[in-house]
Order: C-alpha cells, then sequence, then structure tokens
C-alpha cells in the first residue's frame, strides 16, 4: 500500500478533528476512556462505567480550555490584523493629507502672484499688471513651479540612510521630429539632465530605447515604472525598451518612473522621476501614482491657460 493510500485510510474527519485537540487530551483522557472501556466489556463488569464519568468531565474542562486557547489566539491575530490595517490605512491618509497639502501651495502661489499683479496694475498702472502676470505666470515658470513641487513630494521618502536622490524632468512631445524634448526639470544639485545640456533626438524619438519614448508610443499605458533597470534589462524581453542616453549613467540611473499626462485623448507630456537607488519606487507605487496624476491635471490646466493666452494675444 502506498503512502498516499495509506493516508487516505487514516484521513477524514477524525484524523483532522484529533491533531486539532489538546496534548492532554490525546495523551491522557482519550486513552483512559478507551482503557476503561475495554476493562468493562472484557470484565462484564458494569458497575465500573462510573469511572467514565470523571473520564468525561475531565474531558469537557480542559475541551473548553482548549476552545478558550483557541479562541483568544484567534482574537489576537484578529487584533494584530486589525492593528496592521490601521498602520496601512494611516499612513495611506498622512500621504494623502501631504499631498493635499502640497497642491495648496501650489495654488496660494498662484493666489499670491495674482494678488500681486492686481496691486501693481492699482497703483502704477494695469500696463504693468499685465506685464507682470505675463511673466510671472508664464507657462514655462507655471511648468517650473509644478516639476519642483513633485520633486519635493519625491524627496520627502527618500532613503537617507543610502543618500538616495530623484531627479523630476517633464518631457514634451515635438509632432514635426517625432520626438521628445524636455520642457522642464529639478534636482537636488540643480544640473540639468543630458536630455537638456546635451539632447540626443536618437534617444528620446517616440517607440523604444528610453522609457519615455516607449510610453507616449503606447496608447493603452498610463505609466511605466522600472525599479530595478539593471534587472530589468537583464531579465525583461522588452529590454530594448531602455537604454542610458550617456556613458557614466549607469552609475546614478537605477530605477525610473514615467507617467503620461493626457490632454483629453492627446498625450503633452511625460513626467520621467528617476533614483539613484533601485528597489525604492515600488514601495509606494500608488501614492506616487495618485501624486503624478494629480499633477497631470495642473499641467493640463496650465497648458490649456497657455493656449487661451496665446489664442488671444494674437487678437490684441
Amino acid at each position: 500500500m502506498t503512502i498516499q493510500n495509506k493516508e487516505h485510510v487514516l484521513g477524514g474527519p477524525y484524523k483532522a478533528w484529533y491533531h486539532k485537540q489538546p496534548k492532554l487530551l490525546k495523551i491522557v483522557i482519550i486513552p483512559f476512556t478507551i482503557a476503561i472501556s475495554l476493562i468493562i466489556i472484557k470484565t462484564q463488569n458494569y458497575s465500573l462505567w462510573w469511572l467514565v464519568v470523571p473520564a468525561a468531565l475531565l474531558f469537557i474542562s480542559f475541551y473548553n480550555q482548549y476552545l478558550d486557547t483557541i479562541l483568544n489566539e484567534d482574537l489576537d491575530k484578529l487584533l494584530d490584523k486589525s492593528k496592521s490595517k490601521v498602520q496601512v490605512w494611516r499612513s495611506q491618509f498622512e500621504r494623502l493629507v501631504y499631498l493635499n497639502n502640497v497642491l495648496n501651495e501650489l495654488v496660494e502661489s498662484k493666489s499670491e502672484m495674482f494678488l500681486e499683479t492686481a496691486t501693481l496694475a492699482i497703483d502704477d498702472s494695469p500696463r504693468k499688471g499685465i506685464e507682470q502676470i505675463r511673466e510671472a505666470g508664464s507657462y514655462k515658470n507655471s511648468l517650473d513651479r509644478i516639476i519642483a513641487l513633485i520633486y519635493k513630494v519625491f524627496e520627502r521618502y527618500t532613503d537617507i540612510e543610502r543618500k538616495q536622490e530623484f531627479r523630476v524632468c517633464y518631457l514634451v512631445p515635438d509632432t514635426e521630429s517625432d520626438t521628445l524634448i524636455a520642457k522642464s526639470w529639478y534636482n537636488k544639485d540643480k544640473i540639468p539632465p543630458f536630455s537638456v545640456s546635451k539632447p540626443n533626438p536618437a534617444f528620446f524619438k517616440k517607440g523604444d530605447s528610453t522609457v519615455a519614448g516607449h510610453l507616449w508610443a503606447r496608447n493603452s499605458s498610463p505609466s511605466l515604472l522600472i525599479d530595478d533597470i539593471e534587472k530589468f534589462k537583464q531579465d525583461s524581453k522588452n529590454a530594448s525598451m531602455f537604454e542610458y542616453t550617456n556613458s557614466g549613467q549607469s552609475d546614478y540611473l537605477k530605477s525610473i518612473y514615467c507617467y503620461k499626462v493626457m490632454n483629453k485623448h492627446e498625450c503633452i507630456g511625460i513626467l520621467c522621476i528617476d533614483s539613484n537607488i533601485s528597489g525604492t519606487l515600488e514601495k509606494y507605487e500608488q501614492f506616487y501614482k495618485d501624486v503624478l496624476e494629480s499633477f497631470a491635471k495642473r499641467i493640463v490646466f496650465e497648458t490649456r491657460c497657455a493656449y487661451m493666452k496665446n489664442t488671444l494675444s494674437r487678437e490684441e
């Protein structure tokens, strides 16, 4: 008889029940009850049946204690699980409150700009107010404020012990050349990325070779995260979507997250966040997606405002 067949013979409800019982029940009460029963049957001295009573009482007592133990264990597990969920919800709530505060900073900065412009127009002249709002409220300045605040959010979740650093860049499509062009960027050292200082159109074509170009070419994907670039290049069948754009980039570019900015059904830009440390972006992926989605809407708003201002300027 095979082991599987033996397990089948010995298995069933009794086996499942027996394995769940406390040790005292299995090594004392059950054997004692069986032994007394066998003695009574063999000697036919039925006056000994009273010995079964204490065994039954012990059985009930220890079984109740066992049930209490199981119940307490279940309650402890439920409490630990509830605490864990509460902690997760609290962390999510704190992150969303922080995001809301950062977005409020953007609104407040715009509000201050409008107030300064109105004050200048009243105290000096409307023409000075128009010049002020055109400069301070230009599309480029508005984008720069947004990109700086995105960096601020990501910087809050840096791995300080590993000296993690983020870079944020906003790339916009150039339909004539079918490439992406850096429109705004921000990093700790305020050093322009190579896409700005030494642009290479070959790496920002629509399609593979860069994550941003790959994302731009795919209508179905709103975002794309590679948390470990080296591992991705070694393991992925789609490794061709990422190529280093300059020598030495592999030393400081370890992970990247790109998010598509959509104006209705048109892709108007790609937000790119990269890090010098791998294995950290996935931890807050949903929150980062919420962040980029929120700021993407602000970028769409500023893009539409710029379009409106340009249109009205032509009518002056």
